[in-house]
């Protein structure tokens, strides 16, 4: 069984044209064939629209729900064609709820993390800190 994630929006500023863009998608996933075919099958199954100067993604079939097998590669392509100076994330949620993602400059893929806060008026405290001196049953 497939595993089902929901695809959060990921716009980016792009120094290529949408033709430029599929055209270097569908190059970086015949480079990337040999380490893994279906990674590299999913990927050329995403698109791109562009709207007010952003690049937006398109996950396959215009639905963010799916098997987004590729999203590593996804990020690492974003960041080969992303402008210098901007950054994006991709987020990811697992239908068991588990996030994850990537935060994405040129040339350079870090992976996500998220951290439990409770809000103290209006600054946030992390969880760990704000439970230190209490007992949990």
């Amino acid at each position: 069984m497939a595993y089902l994630a929901v695809l959060e929006p990921c716009t980016f500023k792009s120094r290529l044209t949408l033709d430029e863009l599929t055209k270097a998608l569908r190059e970086f996933a015949e480079e990337r064939a040999t380490a893994s075919v279906r990674e590299s099958h999913s990927l050329k199954n995403y698109s791109f629209r562009e709207e007010d100067g952003m690049v937006h993604l398109v996950p396959p079939g215009g639905s963010p729900v799916g098997t987004h097998y590729c999203d590593r590669l996804l990020a690492e392509f974003i960041s080969c064609v992303i402008e210098k100076g901007y950054w994006t994330t991709l987020e990811l949620i697992g239908e068991d709820g588990q996030r994850w993602g990537y935060f994405i400059t040129a040339g350079k893929v870090e992976p996500l993390g998220w951290l439990k806060v409770v809000w103290k008026g209006q600054k946030p405290v992390p969880l760990e800190r704000a439970t230190a001196r209490l007992k949990r049953k």
